[in-house]
């Protein structure tokens, strides 16, 4: 297979993959040859002969300490050092497959003496499995003195964003080192800085390359990487095929990726997750009845989009009158102040400025206007804070702030039909994801 090729042959294969499925004119020759997934017997993608499982959540490795240490159930050194043990490799099976109930030495409280049969339970948990395709040189570690290299690289980057519109997700500090030291006595995290002529600080201590190295031999779990190189140290221990992440996650990698060139030699791609806010009949009905769409709740503030309901609602001979006397204020004011500064630019001047104040009157008699109404249909207010909290709580995206688990038991299956079709058409954008 690619992977056993080592990450060169996978990361080829992988792009030859996307490019044949992507690309219009390959997938058009393509699709008598593929099978949908649900057609499909799923196999394991490796033969796993071996396998170590790891306490990744802290909650577990308590729970499970608690049966065998009531008092202690968790151990300190589970907070540097990562717990895991062999697992059984044989078992691992796809998802459908049955799963045979274990059988083992039981010990009832009264009995005398164990008995073998089948488990009276079993508990479900949520496992993540990664697979180590190729794995990394041990004992590399890359040298402290690249920091001034890895740095330059980064403000070279952060030039390009800015030059083309774009704004760096982290401030690389001058004589930085992408590192925090964790102070051995306090566990305090402090930023690792470069004082020149060898030597290093962070916080009030100082210290010099090879006392740096000697820490990192003997108490790795001291040196932390920022959120630039985060992602770097974890591609090197655990090689990863790809990220995937919302706009957010993605926008670091655009500083991030000079670090993986430099440090590792390559990039591990990047790919945009679905975003997508879920529409329930009722804010349906209700963006449909008042003309609003999903793009002006996130663009308007709820007072603005209130007050445009508000105009809208306003009888027409009202909305009327507004116009008229608008358009006409308008084209008299720009017609007297043109005339005037033909006269003299400073009266010019003072007539723009008279002018602004009189258009800024003539808009607020248009808000006065929209707020009655908003007050005379009470309807109003509450369909767009009904909109707001179900669709952009707090101005924050829907799939942010909104458990998922509350639309599941609401609709069951026929949400997750509705997500797996929208995730199928790879449409970049956000989707609105109608129930």
């Amino acid at each position: 297979m690619a992977t056993a090729r080592g990450s060169a042959a996978a990361r080829q294969l992988r792009r030859r993959a996307a490019e044949l499925l992507t690309n219009p004119e390959y997938r058009e020759k393509l699709a008598p040859t593929l099978v949908a997934q649900k057609d499909v017997r799923m196999l394991p993608p490796f033969r796993v002969c071996d396998y170590t499982d790891f306490y990744a959540s802290i909650h577990h490795a308590t729970n499970v300490g608690r049966l065998f240490r009531p008092d202690n159930p968790l151990l300190p050194n589970y907070k540097y050092v990562p717990v895991g043990y062999h697992g059984r490799a044989s078992s691992i099976v796809v998802s459908g497959e049955t799963v045979r109930r274990p059988r083992g030495q039981v010990m009832s409280p009264e009995a005398a003496a164990p008995v073998y049969m089948p488990t009276r339970a079993l508990d479900y948990e949520l496992e993540m499995g990664i697979f180590v395709a190729e794995g990394n040189e041990l004992g590399q570690p890359i040298p402290l003195e690249r920091a001034e290299e890895l740095e330059a690289l980064l403000h070279e980057r952060d030039r390009l964003l800015q030059e083309r519109g774009y704004h760096s997700q982290v401030l690389v500090a001058a004589k930085g080192s992408l590192l925090f030291l964790i102070d051995g006595e306090t566990g305090a995290r402090q930023a690792l800085r470069r004082n020149g002529g060898g030597e290093w600080s962070a916080g009030k201590s100082t210290y010099s390359a090879a006392e740096l190295v000697a820490i990192l031999e003997s108490e790795p779990e001291r040196v932390s990487p920022n959120a630039l190189l985060r992602p770097v140290f974890q591609d090197a221990i655990l090689p990863t095929l790809a990220y995937i992440g919302g706009p957010a996650e993605i926008a670091y990698f655009a500083q991030t990726q000079v670090l993986y060139e430099a440090v590792l030699g390559r990039t591990t791609p990047v790919l945009p997750r679905m975003s997508a806010t879920i529409i329930e009949p009722a804010m349906r009905n209700a963006m449909k009845q008042h003309g609003v769409g999903l793009e002006d709740l996130f663009r308007l503030r709820p007072e603005d989009l209130m007050q445009r309901l508000g105009a809208r609602a306003m009888p027409v001979e009202g909305k009327r009158r507004l116009a008229v006397t608008g358009k006409a204020l308008d084209e008299e004011l720009t017609a007297l102040t043109e005339w005037m500064h033909s006269m003299d630019a400073g009266l010019g001047r003072s007539a723009e400025t008279s002018a602004s104040k009189m258009r800024y009157q003539m808009g607020r008699l248009r808000r006065m206007a929209a707020s009655f109404q908003l007050q005379k249909d009470a309807s109003l207010r509450r369909h767009v804070e009904a909109m707001y909290l179900n669709l952009y709580p707090k101005q924050h995206p829907q799939e942010r702030a909104v458990g998922g688990v509350s639309y599941l038991a609401r609709y069951g299956d026929a949400l997750v039909d509705a997500v797996v079709a929208e995730a199928q058409e790879l449409c970049p954008g956000h989707r609105e994801i109608y129930i």
